[in-house]
């Protein structure tokens, strides 16, 4: 063993070759947005599983019979003993979107009130985007998810668009909410 030399012959390599230090500074780059994509995505996706709730899930649509014609019938509520929807996010920008992608994300639909809060209908603005809700019945305290799907491959390639989900609730005070999303379509 040659006890003249050093354990750190590495070390002296590197400090003459740029390409070693990019190799390693590309290679840090990755580890690191890695870790951060797998922490990032929607706020649902980062949050404790426990509080939502998943029932039988309830796919919704355009349909263009219905489209802001729907009336549902809900009992009066006990303004003590009311449901409160919050939706921390309502809009989402997907950015650039290649026509042959199909773009999702979640949303999270909490229930802040003191009685069940009830999705009785919901609908999209456009044929191109459905909406999948996690659970039309959302006891107080859980929340639920709403993940919309926008397929972009009708849209012009250039064409920024916006769509909507539009969901009917028990809420008193808030019987109608919408979450939105855009993209810029790309060919």
């Amino acid at each position: 063993m040659d006890f003249g030399k050093s354990p750190f012959i590495g070390i002296r390599r590197m400090r003459r070759s740029p390409f070693l230090w990019a190799a390693l500074a590309l290679f840090v780059f990755g580890v690191g947005a890695a870790l951060g994509w797998a922490w990032l995505g929607s706020p649902a996706q980062r949050s404790d599983p426990d509080r939502f709730v998943y029932g039988e899930p309830v796919q919704l649509m355009h349909d263009q019979m219905h489209y802001r014609m729907m009336s549902v019938t809900i009992a009066q509520q006990d303004a003590n003993n009311a449901p409160d929807i919050y939706l921390p996010v309502t809009f989402h920008n997907f950015g650039a979107v290649k026509r042959t992608q199909i773009a999702s994300w979640t949303f999270e639909i909490a229930n802040r009130g003191t009685a069940a809060l009830l999705i009785s209908s919901g609908y999209t603005t456009c044929g191109c985007t459905t909406a999948e809700l996690s659970s039309a019945d959302i006891p107080p305290g859980k929340s639920g998810l709403v993940t919309v799907y926008f397929d972009p491959q009708q849209a012009s390639p250039g064409a920024v668009v916006r769509r909507g989900v539009i969901l009917e609730t028990n809420d008193p005070q808030r019987p109608e909410v919408e979450v939105w999303v855009q993209a810029s379509v790309e060919n």
